[in-house]
């Protein structure tokens, strides 16, 4: 970790990684630093792209200044073994957990602070040109700021979202969670007129959490309770950033669009920002990238170009993986197309694409198995031994298993080619910590499956 940074104490610490409060040596000032583990304690650091990707998006949200928003000073990824860390700024409060404790919030008090997060929600996803609820929302994270602050309820980015991609949740549950949590309604009825208009309010976002807007709840949330109607978007991020020219929105496919995105956008912001004069419009300091800077500990000399400069290299580069890969994608497309066509082991994110359809997939059979260390009720045909946690995989259930599918009756076709027939299955599953989207063939029996060599 960087030594301008002298640990303090422990704030807080579970399986998604530790809070420090910390005395920044350069401007004498508290810090929280907060250490991650994206794919859970024992499951490594971030790699490559995916270290640019969080470097980057650490940039962008150094330009953010909010007042339900904890700043975010610097950050990176630990040389030794690649842990991302984020520094945002130290505020003195009382947390919520500790104040719910006590008594639930009055209405009023939990309107705000449902209003906070959702702005702030709201901010960010404009900022990462993605819409999600990206800010910790759990009680012992967010803090009643002290009366001489000015501030109210202060909630901090969640970098764990951003690291989770597509496998992270992207409704408004947590939101609803929120609310109840506040008002000490977790498990109980509740009228519409309950909380000044949140009952009405919490029953709708319920229903509607997985696809409102945020815009839409904050919207709902006012007009309930006969708040203030929100501010618009364009004004929100105007008078809480430095005007950078933000991306265009739009959900990403996977990780690679995600990257792309946020690479265009920063390339553009530090262009427009080179342009301007005049200091920002918050007193946070930027993320630095010279080599002399104490956050960063260059390896290579790539680290040690300017931002811009690496910033347009990994655009350039990203852009031309993405068109590669599309293209491939689409004459692949083609040829499964036609009639009687074999999927391949590598075309897991097209047999993705083809959920619910009956396919036929061909490849070297390399193990059997079933699940729970042979006590569960699936059991796998699998390509690989140990097969990739996204590779496709063939399966039946125990209880639908012939006796010509037990695995001594297939023992003869390990190392041989097969084709197996079947329908095309999503799941999602979560090792490490980290979540990876996968397909699964649902098979019939075992005459879906034929030795071809």
């Amino acid at each position: 970790m960087p030594t301008r940074y002298h640990i303090e104490e422990i704030v807080r610490q579970d399986a998604s990684g530790i809070t420090f409060q910390a005395l920044d040596s350069v401007t004498g000032r508290s810090v929280a630093l907060r250490r991650f583990f994206p794919f859970g304690a024992e499951g490594g650091g971030l790699e490559h792209e995916e270290k640019a990707a969080y470097e980057i998006a650490l940039e962008r949200l150094s330009r953010i200044c909010h007042p339900a928003l904890l700043g975010v000073s610097a950050g990176g990824c630990d040389p030794e073994d690649g842990m991302p860390y984020i520094v945002t700024e130290w505020v003195e409060g009382v947390s919520l957990l500790s104040l719910l404790e006590r008594a639930p919030l009055q209405p009023r008090e939990a309107a705000l602070l449902i209003m906070q997060a959702l702005e702030v929600s709201l901010l960010v996803s404009e900022i990462l040109a993605d819409e999600a609820v990206w800010i910790e929302t759990s009680l012992e994270s967010i803090v009643r700021a002290g009366d001489d602050s000015g501030r109210e309820f202060v909630f901090p980015i969640s970098p764990m979202k951003w690291l989770g991609g597509e496998g992270f949740p992207r409704g408004l549950d947590e939101i609803v969670t929120l609310a109840e949590q506040t008002l000490h309604w977790q498990g109980k009825l509740v009228s519409d007129t309950a909380g000044g208009g949140l009952g009405g309010w919490i029953k709708w976002l319920r229903g509607a959490a997985a696809s409102a807007s945020i815009r839409e709840a904050m919207e709902r949330l006012a007009a309930a309770t006969g708040g203030v109607p929100p501010m618009s978007t364009e004004l929100i991020v105007a008078q809480s950033t430095q005007q950078i020219k933000l991306p265009d929105k739009g959900k990403p496919r996977h990780l690679l669009w995600w990257m792309a995105a946020a690479v265009v956008a920063l390339v553009a912001g530090l262009t427009i920002w080179r342009t301007k004069s005049g200091p920002l419009a918050t007193d946070v300091p930027e993320i630095q990238t010279a080599s002399a800077d104490p956050l960063v500990t260059p390896s290579t000399t790539q680290r040690m170009k300017p931002a811009a400069a690496r910033a347009n290299e990994m655009a350039e580069r990203l852009s031309q993986q993405l068109a590669e890969k599309n293209a491939l994608d689409d004459q692949r497309r083609k040829q499964l197309a036609k009639p009687g066509a074999i999927y391949q082991i590598s075309d897991a994110d097209l047999l993705v694409e083809n959920v619910g359809k009956e396919v036929v997939l061909e490849g070297k059979l390399a193990n059997m198995r079933f699940s729970g260390k042979g006590k569960g009720p699936t059991f796998y045909i699998e390509f690989s031994k140990p097969a990739p946690h996204d590779e496709p995989r063939g399966y039946i259930n125990r209880k639908n298993m012939k006796p010509d599918m037990r695995p001594e009756k297939l023992a003869h076709l390990i190392g041989k080619r097969i084709r197996i027939r079947g329908i095309v299955e999503k799941e999602t599953i979560s090792p490490g910590g980290k979540p990876v989207t996968r397909p699964r063939i649902r098979i019939a029996g075992r005459g879906a499956i034929k030795l071809i060599e």
